[in-house]
């Protein structure tokens, strides 16, 4: 128990705030909406199968997937699809588990940081409903007719922990007063960095890496 009352909550969001993967219901919700002609549904399957077999890095895996879809594509057209597919899933995909953390640090007002490898007009949508003011994710350039480009960043594991140190730094808060949650393995060097760690429906490898570190298994 640390003396200090200031806790630094970092959350990751797909599959730990919510109980889905927030890109990969939007990418199936355009191609329902017939934004994307269905033909790129096998493509995405394909590298979604290579992604989880780690053949991809999560670099590689975000540079097709961002190929396949967004580059070359309106950004305003994508942004508003954002809006109205974030309007119509939050109240199904959230999880009530991890929320309930949420909830609990913003009676106290603790500090929130909302960090996810999801694209940041999702991302930013999400932090808005619910209620966190301070987020980072993956991002992305435009051209000069407004449509997407290339990859800004892509928010890995490492860089997780990375931002989740400098927010720590800034706002004052003991290396003994960081929760993480996460259900990625990816999300090990931000999970290492906590003093407390919480991990929700692990895969075999986050499992492993929870039972040797003493990890909360929510």
């Amino acid at each position: 128990m640390v003396s200090d009352s200031r806790i630094l909550y970092v959350f990751d969001l797909d599959k730990t705030l919510l109980t889905k993967n927030a890109s990969f219901l939007f990418y199936n919700y355009l191609l329902e909406k017939g934004v994307f002609p269905l033909s790129l549904k096998r493509k995405a399957a394909f590298y979604h199968i290579m992604r989880k077999c780690r053949l991809f890095s999560m670099e590689q895996f975000h540079e097709k997937v961002f190929q396949v879809f967004l580059q070359g594509t309106p950004f305003t057209s994508i942004d508003q699809h954002a809006e109205d597919f974030v309007e119509k899933v939050f109240e199904e995909v959230v999880c009530p588990k991890i929320g309930a953390f949420l909830n609990k640090a913003q009676k106290e007002e603790q500090k929130i940081l909302l960090l996810s490898t999801s694209p940041d007009f999702l991302v930013g949508r999400f932090a808005k409903r619910f209620g966190i003011s301070t987020w980072s994710s993956s991002s992305y350039l435009v051209d000069k007719e407004n449509r997407f480009s290339k990859i800004a960043t892509t928010m890995t594991g490492a860089l997780k922990a990375k931002t989740a140190l400098s927010y720590r730094d800034t706002w004052g808060i003991s290396k003994e007063a960081i929760y993480a949650f996460s259900d990625s393995s990816e999300d090990e060097p931000l999970l290492r960095l906590a003093s407390t760690a919480y991990v929700i429906r692990p895969n075999r490898r986050l499992k492993n890496m929870q039972k040797k570190r003493g990890w909360i298994l929510l």
